[in-house]
């Protein structure tokens, strides 16, 4: 669906509020002494280049196409449920147009996502509003030793910053944080002279010690919503790409618990539905950087499992592989073209 036909759909609904959004905005980025003078604009995204601006539109704009559900579970809720939310992005799409609207700058074309593709229904998720499953996407030859033989890869969280050819996949995931405008920040020296701060002040929460010294961890990434048009989002580069489809998490969660505590009983296993925030406009709670992202990844719908060694030794140098026995029974791997080919679970994916 456009985005164009959502805005058009969204504006004849209660929550559909642009004067609050504005007055939202200007609490939020405006000192106390200047909230009534006028000639202050607020200005959260002032330092944001012309197209790094257009950038975060089209992020904003690509999410909304993707997540937004036609009578959704979530329609009620108001922007400061956060990013599973539709007014949340439709008032950081407002926040960003008038940023567009401050600098007199043309807006560029909108992304076009592809229309959703109707799935049966239990490859729904918990953002469609039904039960949990697992889904996660990769080349066919990888997944079938997962649900086979219960061959579960965890990645090293420090990879990702590498995979710079991979948009869908690269980011800082041992770094999280977020920017605010430098006026709206107060930088002094140690016998307490001001610095004033040019542009953008980022906050940065990184995983380490006290003495800086790095916290690795390793994680198995999945999304909690299957959605097909993420498969060409994560190709494999050998036409071989398909999805497993864990249908019972709870169970899956069980095993790989067992396991675990068998093979590396000095690590924390836990789970992390993402939560997805805004760079420019944070949530109060503080920034994790094992269980929250940027909101240009949003559409993915993440949920990681993640091995914590803490303090203890690093569990290995690379990748991690733990051995769970079989989930045929409780999970299938099909093909990008919908048809189940091996475990248990619906023929196809889709309806």
């Amino acid at each position: 669906m456009s985005i164009e036909t959502i805005i058009e759909r969204r504006r004849a609904e209660a929550l559909w509020d642009p004067e609050l959004w504005d007055f939202v905005e200007r609490v939020g980025s405006v000192d106390r002494a200047d909230l009534n003078d006028r000639g202050v604009l607020p200005r959260p995204m002032k330092h944001l280049e012309d197209c790094a601006l257009q950038s975060r539109l089209d992020a904003i704009d690509r999410n909304i196409q993707y997540l937004d559900i036609v009578d959704g579970p979530r329609d009620c809720w108001p922007p400061e449920k956060g990013w599973l939310s539709p007014w949340w992005w439709l008032r950081l799409r407002h926040w960003t147009l008038s940023e567009f609207a401050r600098r007199s700058l043309e807006i560029g074309p909108t992304p076009v996502v592809a229309p959703p593709i109707p799935v049966h229904p239990d490859f729904e998720g918990i953002h469609a509003g039904a039960k949990p499953k697992l889904f996660r996407i990769s080349r066919v030859p990888w997944l079938m030793p997962f649900l086979e033989e219960g061959q579960v890869r965890f990645a090293p969280a420090a990879g990702y910053k590498a995979m710079e050819n991979d948009g869908s996949r690269a980011d800082d995931e041992m770094t999280k944080g977020y920017r605010r405008a430098g006026a709206r920040v107060t930088i002094t020296t140690i016998d307490g002279r001001p610095i004033e701060a040019l542009g953008d002040v980022r906050f940065d929460t990184t995983r380490a010690t006290p003495g800086e010294l790095p916290l690795p961890y390793w994680m198995l990434c999945a999304s909690t919503d299957f959605d097909p048009r993420l498969v060409v989002e994560f190709p494999g580069g050998n036409d071989d790409d398909g999805v497993l489809a864990i249908f019972d998490p709870e169970e899956f969660r069980r095993r790989a618990g067992k396991a675990l505590a068998a093979a590396l009983p000095h690590v924390v296993g836990r789970i992390a539905v993402i939560d997805y925030y805004d760079d420019y406009h944070p949530p109060r709670s503080a920034i994790s950087p094992v269980t929250m992202k940027s909101m240009e990844f949003a559409n993915q719908r993440e949920l990681r499992f993640v091995l914590d060694p803490g303090r203890g030794a690093p569990i290995t140098k690379d990748a991690y592989l733990l051995t769970v026995g079989s989930i045929a029974d409780i999970a299938s791997v099909y093909g990008a073209d919908g048809r189940r080919i091996a475990g248990t679970g619906p023929a196809s994916f889709l309806v």
